[in-house]
């Protein structure tokens, strides 16, 4: 009797957890490696994002990848600098074009 409550409490504890994960983190696939960011308040904005290729990188326009702040705040960007998805240079323009609309 006694353990079927403790599953329970196991089974929510888990649950309340991987709640709690999701709302604190980023989790960025990247050629289908996942990549974890933390972020900076809880929320569920832009839990999910994949970035599948160079390719992709070049179709969607590097500058509306980085566009929300949230994920920049985490350090998208950065992150795709550290995987060599983009270089540098690319990830200055970007941010440039994006903060002072150049």
């Amino acid at each position: 009797m006694q353990t079927g409550k403790i599953k329970k409490m196991i089974f929510l504890a888990l649950l309340l957890y991987g709640g709690y994960f999701l709302l604190a983190n980023h989790i960025i696939f990247i050629e289908n490696k996942p990549h974890i960011l933390p972020k900076a308040k809880l929320n569920l904005n832009h839990t999910f994002t994949s970035i599948a290729s160079r390719k992709e990188i070049k179709y969607k326009m590097l500058v509306n990848i980085i566009r929300p702040a949230d994920l920049r705040n985490a350090g998208l960007g950065e992150l795709l600098v550290k995987t060599g998805m983009i270089s540098d240079d690319e990830l200055r323009a970007a941010e440039d074009q994006l903060d002072y609309g150049n």
